[in-house]
């Protein structure tokens, strides 16, 4: 599922967060509004995540699989602060190894965008 909004409408966003959506991205000049003017719009999309208790010093390595037949799929490794420590590439599979710095919440994070396709991760964790 995926949905966007007007930038000047907050309100709207916050609903899309509070429904499980996620925020993706911005769309530049994307809808023609009432007064006929062109305005930016925030894109929201469904995504399944799961959330990784982690320590300085862990070692997290994940076996994954992720085939994208058709639309959009990508897996991202993000840290407590929604940065991007790893992004699992759309019909690759193998194994990553990732030290973590930080002590924190991590999250494996699966988007798709009128995806048709599959996934599979697995990951130990070693100290």
């Amino acid at each position: 599922m995926q949905a966007f909004h007007h930038v000047g409408n907050l309100a709207s966003g916050k609903i899309m967060l509070k429904s499980g959506m996620k925020y993706e991205w911005r769309l530049r000049q994307y809808i023609v509004n009432n007064q006929g003017d062109f305005v930016d719009c925030d894109y929201y999309g469904v995504v399944k995540s799961k959330s990784i208790k982690l320590s300085n010093g862990d070692i997290i390595t994940f076996d994954y699989e992720l085939k994208e037949k058709s639309g959009r799929l990508v897996a991202t490794f993000e840290d407590a602060y929604g940065n991007v420590i790893y992004t699992f590439k759309p019909n690759s599979h193998g194994s990553k190894e990732i030290k973590i710095d930080k002590d924190g919440t991590y999250e494996l994070i699966i988007v798709g965008d009128k995806a048709r396709g599959s996934y599979k991760f697995e990951w130990v964790i070693n100290n």
